[in-house]
């Protein structure tokens, strides 16, 4: 099935690339305000609006979400063993399914929404983690060189996003700041990086990286 990985990876990466520049042009096009990735939540692109508001921006969010479930189907039985790979592909599978309920759950439910976080943050760490081993294996077996540097890449991802989890600032994730007017009066705002919607991002683009790990793993080393 080592055929099926270059298709599903060109799915995820052209459909996840679509939908950012969709979204954006869209919710630029709706509100005359263009988006900002450090502090605007996913779910913004559908803030007070229906599906098909965003209609391409949302398939080809989907359509992501297809071809990285592929991808790690395809990977799963590239492999030689059944131990490792298996946390890898239920952790992939499940960060994959999760990805499109980021933007389609809005914060005011909120308990929701940062359940979805908290899972997909988890299954993303274990895809990266236990990719890592599977890498840090098959160099202990055949002592490449390309094991072992795409171990180092995918724990230095792993830890990235444990970083994440453990970021004390999480906790007060919906924290504004407080900003004087001319006239001694205050207003809130936005921080610069708005720590729960820049990590929700982040992440995705974690999973993105992942496929494209793959891409150099299978087919460029």
């Amino acid at each position: 099935m080592k055929v099926m990985l270059l298709p599903s990876i060109i799915i995820a990466v052209v459909s996840f690339t679509i939908f950012m520049v969709f979204s954006m042009l869209n919710y630029k096009r709706r509100y005359n305000v263009k988006y900002n990735l450090r502090n605007m939540f996913p779910y913004e692109f559908n803030y007070e609006t229906t599906f098909k508001e965003n209609l391409i921006g949302n398939i080809f969010l989907v359509a992501t979400s297809v071809g990285l479930v592929l991808f790690y189907i395809s990977f799963f039985q590239s492999m030689n063993n059944f131990g490792l790979p298996i946390v890898t592909l239920v952790a992939g599978i499940l960060g994959s399914v999760l990805m499109p309920f980021i933007a389609f759950t809005p914060i005011k439910m909120i308990r929701m929404h940062l359940a979805v976080d908290v899972t997909f943050f988890l299954m993303t760490f274990l895809t990266f983690a236990s990719y890592g081993l599977i890498m840090v294996s098959e160099y202990q077996v055949f002592m490449q060189t390309k094991s072992l540097v795409m171990a180092i890449v995918n724990f230095v991802f792993a830890l990235g996003i444990f970083l994440i989890l453990m970021n004390p600032k999480l906790t007060h994730w919906g924290d504004l700041e407080e900003v004087d007017n001319s006239d001694g009066t205050k207003y809130y705002k936005r921080p610069k990086y708005f720590v729960l919607a820049f990590s929700e991002w982040l992440i995705m683009f974690f999973m993105i990286a992942s496929v494209i790990l793959g891409l150099i793993t299978f087919y460029l080393i």
